[in-house]
């Protein structure tokens, strides 16, 4: 994708430079920066512009090509997929389907093993193709049923269903946590940061 990403979600979304800037909270000059790529925004204001602009491909194109960790381990983020979102949706439950399946039969290799020096040769060829189906797969299937439902319903509803899945995973005492800012008064405390290390560099001159 681009790198003039913002740009084109915020053109997408409807907005001019003016309402961008009033909507997130940066100044009109910083939005062009971030437009001109001059300057990169923290992920927590990526995220917050994918929401006002409702952009779902503006996070998957930052965790895919900006941050270091997600090109290694998230799934390619599919740019010639020309169907329409309901036949995306079917196909990438079929996928699923199909990895659950090389799933079972990779759970049935691995029954009573702790790690692959336990396997046999065979086995672990086996086992390298199975979860290149069942593990892939299912990342690639997940991440653009994720992209599918935001689409749908809007980026907001994606991080709606996740705290309420983080909010239960605590309640079953699967996760502790420390308590964590919402995302706009993380953005407003980066911001004042930048803003202080700019006035510190122009007092410096």
């Amino acid at each position: 994708m681009p790198k003039n990403m913002f740009k084109k979600s915020r053109m997408k979304a409807g907005h001019t430079q003016e309402k961008a800037a009033e909507m997130t909270g940066y100044s009109i000059r910083e939005i062009q920066r971030f437009e001109a790529g001059t300057q990169f925004p923290p992920a927590e204001s990526v995220l917050l512009m994918a929401e006002k602009y409702n952009s779902p491909e503006l996070i998957r194109w930052y965790r895919g090509e900006m941050d270091p960790i997600g090109r290694e381990f998230q799934p390619p983020v599919l740019n010639n997929v020309n169907t329409s979102l309901f036949a995306r949706f079917c196909k990438y439950v079929e996928e699923l389907d199909e990895a659950s399946d090389a799933t079972k039969l990779a759970a049935k290799i691995i029954l009573n093993k702790n790690s692959a020096d336990q396997c046999t040769e065979w086995e672990v060829e086996e086992l390298m193709e199975l979860f290149q189906e069942a593990v892939a797969d299912i990342h690639q299937a997940l991440d653009e049923l994720q992209q599918t439902y935001m689409e749908f319903f809007g980026v907001r509803f994606h991080i709606e269903i996740m705290r309420r899945h983080r909010e239960k995973m605590i309640n079953r005492g699967y996760l502790v946590v420390e308590n964590k800012k919402p995302v706009a008064a993380m953005v407003a405390e980066e911001r004042a940061v930048y803003g202080q290390k700019n006035k510190a560099a122009s007092a410096a001159r």
